[in-house]
């Protein structure tokens, strides 16, 4: 075998001022060329394209990323506005769980008092009517007596209702606090 040379690799400068005019690419089966020409805007040489070619894909290219970039820009603080919402909705979520919870031993501590009322005005009934019984009974009592505790036991029978229609009132209301 001959002895190979190396060629010099001292350009003159009319190599390094001459540069190809066009490359040569082989495009795969896949890729339609009209769809390139789409995304350039004109139609082109695509196996031997001009530089003009070339930076019209980048800019096509350099485009594209920036509306994406846009894009995701927006998806973003759409997202960070989605977990501002989210954690202020569990933040109101919280606030109602605790003032319904407060509500409801208010209301808890309104129905004991309530029944206490109750039952002390049902002591006083019970004893006003023995009274009464004993006194209507009495020959010595007047009728100016028996009408005063006559009106005594209305009262107390009205302030029982009042008390009644309250304690069921409040019981209402813990019932739709509860089931809410």
């Amino acid at each position: 075998m001959a002895p190979q040379t190396r060629k010099s690799h001292a350009s003159t400068s009319s190599d390094v001022q001459a540069p190809p005019a066009h490359l040569n690419i082989h495009l795969p089966d896949d890729l339609d060329p009209s769809t390139l020409d789409a995304l350039v805007g004109a139609p082109a040489n695509w196996t031997t394209p001009t530089a003009e070619t070339i930076l019209s894909l980048y800019h096509f290219v350099l485009s594209q990323k920036q509306q994406f970039d846009g894009a995701f820009q927006e998806w973003e603080q759409r997202l960070e506005q989605k977990d501002a919402d989210l954690e202020q909705a569990l933040q109101d979520q919280e606030t109602y769980r605790q003032e319904s919870t407060e509500a409801i031993e208010q209301l808890k501590a309104e129905v004991t008092q309530l029944k206490s009322a109750g039952t002390e005005m049902e002591s006083e009934r019970s004893r006003l009517a023995g009274q009464l019984a004993s006194l209507t009974s009495s020959s010595s009592m007047s009728i100016q007596e028996v009408e005063i505790l006559r009106r005594q036991v209305e009262e107390r029978e009205k302030e029982k209702k009042t008390l009644t229609d309250t304690l069921d009132a409040a019981l209402n209301r813990e019932t739709r606090l509860h089931s809410t």
